[in-house]
């Protein structure tokens, strides 16, 4: 988590790109950051020193580099102006981890917010050789609405790169908009409908979405609170996973792309937007829905951006784009009856209801056989196959059927014995939200939030479908099973 007044595990960087931050728009277009400081060398090898080791070994190389640059006349540079200068590169390349978060300066008085999304690495000839991918927020933070103590942080270093973990809460706020120097309207991050705002209306572009607190980010398609739920999507074309059928939307999650609506080179992680679609998700959160001009040309508007109402995202699942990397992909449905949701921040608790009403309604649910639940239910003494436990009633013991490959669109599983579990409501719940998968062997449990792997319960009698687990792993924990290397 990024909040809280613990620090948090994500580390936060003030970073300039390059001199006098000259190179800031061809970084937050070509999705990277880096530095040089006359370090020719690919430094990969380098990546278990630590920063005072990486200093020592580099010291002699960064000295002669500056003397032959003979940029003044006493080329020979103090220890500590030396040890300064490696102890950033060093920082920049392994200090920084996945995840991350960078605050740069674009050369126009403003800053962007970007994340880390890979390791280090070295393009020799290139401007910052030594580089790090990053997914640059399409969000503009001006340098006069930036929290006072970050600010005066970030414009009180002269150096490439400093430390402003210290100041993490203020840099969520800023994040989730709370501190941004705007209306009212946009400047409170707000779930479910805005008042005044009706369905149909058409805004000119994406300042007025912005303004209006329909759709805080100026060009990102998932507008979030850290942490917390999604507030709105916009549909507009810019991934050609996405499908649109008016009241139903396939939406595809963000990242992977090598540039914006361009072809996807890797996968999507549950992260940022995505995590928080999930999150929304499972706690039933209504979300804005915006469609673009450049969207389904028969459900989106000729020009600008219309708002169409509250969406509920009732599932998601992982599956190979058409380019081959895998993407989230979301369905939501339009939600008929929703109700506008006061401020996350602000708002109060909801009056609720002391007699709730009751209303007739016709629903379509899957048939199941319960003859089959029943029987590996006895068959494993309603014992979890996971973690073991056996849940005791006052009417005797319990546990619950679980599917390895759902039955439902988009999974289509087969409602047999071998493509059913034995489970606790808990291990259940975190089997279907992918926090827990079966490896490819059938018999190891393997947590994606821990990484931890235990033996799962098996009888002889009950036969997994290996081909349903692998089902599981790739579409719901979104794993993809490595390639073996022929041993040939």
């Amino acid at each position: 988590m990024l909040g809280g007044s613990r620090k948090p595990m994500t580390n936060f960087y003030k970073l300039m790109l390059g001199k006098s931050n000259k190179y800031a728009r061809v970084a937050f277009e070509g999705g990277f950051a880096g530095a040089d400081f006359g370090i020719k060398v690919d430094l990969k090898s380098d990546f278990e020193l630590t920063k005072k080791s990486f200093v020592s070994k580099h010291r002699v190389q960064y000295e002669n580099r500056q003397k032959d640059k003979n940029l003044n006349k006493d080329s020979d540079r103090s220890a500590a102006v030396v040890s300064k200068a490696l102890g950033q590169l060093w920082t920049i390349s392994f200090g920084a981890q996945k995840d991350d978060v960078l605050i740069a300066p674009d050369g126009d008085g403003n800053y962007r917010i970007g994340f880390i999304t890979t390791p280090y690495f070295y393009i020799p000839g290139e401007i910052l050789p030594h580089r790090r991918n990053v997914e640059w927020e399409d969000r503009v933070f001006p340098s006069k609405s930036m929290p006072q103590d970050v600010y005066s942080a970030a414009t009180g270093f002269t150096g490439t790169i400093c430390d402003l973990t210290k100041y993490h809460q203020s840099i969520v706020a800023m994040l989730d908009g709370v501190e941004i120097n705007l209306p009212e309207s946009s400047r409170v991050p707000r779930v479910g409908e805005i008042p005044g705002v009706l369905e149909g209306k058409v805004f000119k572009d994406r300042e007025e979405l912005r303004l209006a607190g329909v759709h805080r980010p100026p060009i990102s398609g998932i507008s979030y609170i850290s942490n917390g739920p999604a507030e709105s999507i916009v549909v507009s074309g810019g991934y050609k996973d996405d499908e649109d059928f008016g009241d139903r939307i396939i939406y595809t999650g963000k990242g992977g792309q090598d540039s914006p609506g361009g072809k996807q080179v890797s996968d999507q992680e549950l992260t940022r937007g995505n995590r928080a679609l999930v999150y929304s998700q499972e706690r039933g959160k209504p979300i804005r829905v915006i469609r673009g001009w450049e969207g389904n040309r028969e459900f989106s508007p000729k020009n600008g951006y219309r708002y169409d109402g509250v969406f509920q995202v009732v599932r998601h699942w992982y599956e190979p784009s058409k380019d081959g990397p895998l993407v989230i992909r979301f369905e939501l449905l339009k939600n008929q009856n929703a109700l506008s949701s006061s401020s996350l921040i602000d708002g109060e608790p909801p009056t609720g209801q002391d007699l709730p009403g009751r209303k007739e309604v016709t629903t379509f649910k899957m048939e199941r056989e319960s003859k089959v639940r029943d029987w590996v239910k006895q068959i494993h003494a309603d014992k979890c196959q996971f973690c073991g436990v056996t849940l005791i009633t006052r009417t005797g013991t319990f546990s619950e059927g679980a599917h390895i490959q759902g039955l439902g669109r988009p999974h289509y599983g087969s409602d047999v014995h071998e493509n059913m579990l034995c489970l606790c409501p808990n291990c259940h719940a975190l089997f279907d939200r992918g926090a827990l998968y079966i490896a490819s062997d059938g018999k190891t449990l393997v947590s994606t939030i821990t990484g931890k792997k235990t033996d799962i319960f098996l009888h002889e009698r009950h036969e997994l479908d290996l081909k349903a687990i692998a089902h599981h792993r790739l579409h719901v924990a979104g794993i993809r099973e490595a390639t073996r290397k022929s041993t040939s």
